[in-house]
């Protein structure tokens, strides 16, 4: 992903280290390009924003009273490019910026710090409507960048802005964007669930696949992972359940690619929890000396739990019903996430008689709109929503929703509004989970 960087001349060495974890990340950040006499500084400063994927405002009392800064940020607004401001000194921020939230680096970078500005990143939604982007006449003097040296980008590999879990997991993974949508819940009322009704979901990011057994083994295996109290730690009926295990229960089906069954609610929050926290660890800047404008000491995975996961701009966790039907089904309300009609070439269910289940990428053809697969048959899968209430909260032992169906059910349990639920400490062969990512507000 590419990112300019806004700044002042005067800031250029406390900016240097933003780029630094920037460029640590992956990311290709257009910040040390010299501008060279008879260049068009305003052609080349407009050319690097227009190319950018972000723009990034480094605010300082220099920044802010820089008119080329001033020039560039209006630039970027009519452009349209998503703007993250970072605070980066003590300021007295300008009207078009302090109505909006900003990552604050003003008492120093830790690595909660980074990766809430990894989150604003993935947010995308620190924008300014066009109508209201300031007018700034055309710049005086030289921008930042016509002061520096020499010196050539070294291009990086452009990362998505979502949790990187390709080091941690081994493949299948991918994420899918699900587009902001209207969802209708069919009328549960009958079976105890809610009367549905038509609902309004907001933009996020569903795993292509569900969890595999090797995906899951991972987290079986990881010292700080299935054994760790701190991922229990959402309830007390999972923290009771977790005290009564011995061990986990086998997968019902051996296989690398093949989906995780016999998984617990529970267990299925704890994975969620865990991979959450791991992931914060994904942006790992090198430690320097602590101090203003400098790193602090990196923070285990348990540490970026106690003090705030809440921080950082966005979570893994199980999809609700309401994001799952909108992976599955779209705007036109399609009965499977192919079309309209079944197909037993394209769901592992019942009408296949295969009475096992299929490795989650066997069929590609059933994909949704969204490229999602394996929504329909194969495995149930865990929602994160409460039965009855839709209540999100994770305390308590009520029933919990799931979706999809599996290999041992017919088709209508494989449509895309078909609603069941499961009691959370219950686990089947014909049961697994996928994980989303969430942001916050």
């Amino acid at each position: 992903m590419r990112l300019f960087i806004s700044y002042a001349h005067e800031d250029v060495k406390a900016v240097q280290q933003l780029v630094d974890i920037l460029r640590a990340g992956g990311y290709e950040v257009w910040f040390d390009t010299r501008l060279l006499p008879g260049q068009d500084w305003q052609t080349e400063l407009l050319t690097a924003i227009h190319a950018a994927d972000a723009f990034v405002y480094v605010l300082t009392p220099a920044s802010i009273a820089s008119e080329w800064c001033q020039w560039e940020f209006a630039e970027a607004v009519k452009l349209e490019k998503p703007v993250l401001p970072v605070l980066l000194r003590k300021s007295s921020l300008p009207a078009a910026i302090s109505r909006y939230q900003y990552v604050d680096f003003s008492d120093g970078i830790d690595l909660l710090d980074v990766a809430r500005l990894i989150g604003g990143l993935a947010k995308m939604s620190v924008m300014i409507p066009r109508e209201q982007a300031p007018a700034v006449p055309p710049p005086k003097g030289l921008p930042a960048q016509a002061v520096l040296n020499n010196q050539t980008i070294v291009p990086r590999r452009a990362v998505s802005l979502l949790p990187d879990i390709s080091y941690l997991l081994p493949p299948p993974f991918e994420w899918c964007t699900i587009p902001a949508g209207w969802v209708t819940l069919a009328d549960a009322s009958a079976s105890g669930g809610t009367v549905g009704g038509k609902f309004h979901t907001r933009r996020f990011f569903l795993a292509k696949y569900p969890v595999t057994n090797a995906q899951y083994q991972v987290f079986l295996n990881a010292e700080d992972g299935y054994i760790n109290p701190k991922w229990w730690d959402y309830s007390d009926a999972a923290k009771v359940w977790r005290a009564q295990q011995f061990a986990p229960v086998e997968t019902g089906f051996p296989g690398d690619d093949l989906p995780r069954s016999n998984v617990t609610w529970y267990e299925a929050v704890a994975f969620c929890r865990w991979l959450t926290a791991r992931t914060l660890l994904t942006f790992n800047p090198p430690v320097r000396a602590a101090g203003r404008g400098t790193l602090k000491p990196p923070l285990n995975p348990r540490a970026l739990w106690d003090r705030g996961q809440e921080r950082v701009g966005w979570r893994i966790t199980l999809p609700t019903e309401l994001q799952w039907q909108r992976a599955a089904q779209g705007d036109d309300r399609r009965a499977y996430p192919w079309g309209t009609k079944f197909d037993r070439r394209r769901a592992n269910t019942g009408e296949n008689g295969l009475k096992k289940v299929t490795p989650v990428a066997q069929y590609a053809n059933g994909a949704s709109l969204y490229a999602v697969l394996d929504l329909s048959g194969n495995t149930w899968e865990w929602c994160l929503n409460e039965w009855g209430t839709d209540n999100l909260a994770l305390a308590g032992a009520q029933e919990r929703a799931a979706r999809g169906g599996s290999w041992g059910d017919d088709q209508q349990a494989a449509t895309c509004d078909y609603r069941h639920r499961l009691p959370p400490d219950s686990s089947s062969d014909q049961v697994g989970f996928r994980v989303c990512v969430d942001f916050d507000g």
